[in-house]
């Protein structure tokens, strides 16, 4: 049974740590995942099997959030999603998000690619943490956020930072799989058009590289309540949980 996506404020004090030990899962468990990966590498998807980190321990307060994450892989997560695991070995992620915003009031919605293990689902810009965010043993949330923007949008925050506003939104538990998720507003000094080049540009860039990118098209929604509405009502496809309950909230603080 699903649990309900809930929106809360963000926590002013967070603390993620990450123990140095990876998770130890039972030799069942552990043939059933490898026999689950070898049997999608025969269908043809070519997911790497990296890294990522997986809730431990979980102590919420109004102002305050510690967590305690381990070691895991992705083929774990994999067998998590596909499989709907909720025991306790199931592999629950925690991640942030921007809700990135032009300078003329355009909300940037991504929609997945083929390639990524989520097709055509529309989310925002965001994703796992990986190495490069943990320091020493703390999560930096916001290197992570900055990190998956580039990523996904081409946009390097680090070249405009006295530009750039960061405002931590809501907190969101629950959903699909009990992931939880940072949600930030990311306001850009860049018009829509700025960025509809400036993404095109970047397409550009992969595309001579070889690479892939991460989302199949953008949606530029403009940020008010009839364009809002019309959205949820209309667009049938898949979203990420916390999507239509974020955009909702947003609508109804207007």
């Amino acid at each position: 049974m699903m649990i309900p996506v809930c929106l809360q404020s963000m926590p002013n004090q967070i603390r993620v740590r990450v123990l140095p030990d990876p998770v130890e899962l039972p030799a069942t468990l552990r043939r059933d995942i490898s026999v689950h990966w070898e049997r999608l590498k025969r269908e043809g998807k070519t997911f790497k099997n990296g890294t990522i980190f997986t809730i431990r321990d979980w102590h919420h307060e109004p102002d305050r959030l510690d967590v305690t994450l381990m070691r895991t892989r992705y083929d774990h997560y994999l067998y998590t999603v596909h499989h709907q695991m909720t025991n306790p070995w199931a592999c629950r992620v925690m991640y942030a998000c921007a809700l990135t915003e032009t300078s003329d009031g355009y909300w940037v919605i991504g929609e997945m690619a083929d390639h990524t293990s989520f097709p055509r689902r529309l989310q925002l810009a965001g994703g796992g943490i990986d190495e490069s965010d943990v320091k020493e043993d703390q999560v930096d949330f916001l290197h992570s956020m900055f990190r998956e923007v580039e990523e996904e949008l081409g946009i390097d925050l680090s070249q405009m930072a006295d530009d750039v506003q960061v405002q931590p939104l809501y907190l969101k538990t629950g959903g699909e799989r009990h992931s939880a998720t940072l949600i930030y507003r990311l306001g850009l000094p860049m018009t829509v058009e700025d960025m509809r080049h400036h993404y095109a540009a970047f397409l550009h860039r992969l595309q001579k590289k070889g690479i892939k990118p991460e989302f199949a098209s953008l949606i530029w929604l403009k940020k008010e309540k009839s364009e809002i509405t019309r959205f949820l009502h209309h667009d049938r496809r898949l979203r990420v949980d916390y999507l239509a309950p974020l955009l909702t909230k947003l609508v109804e603080s207007e």
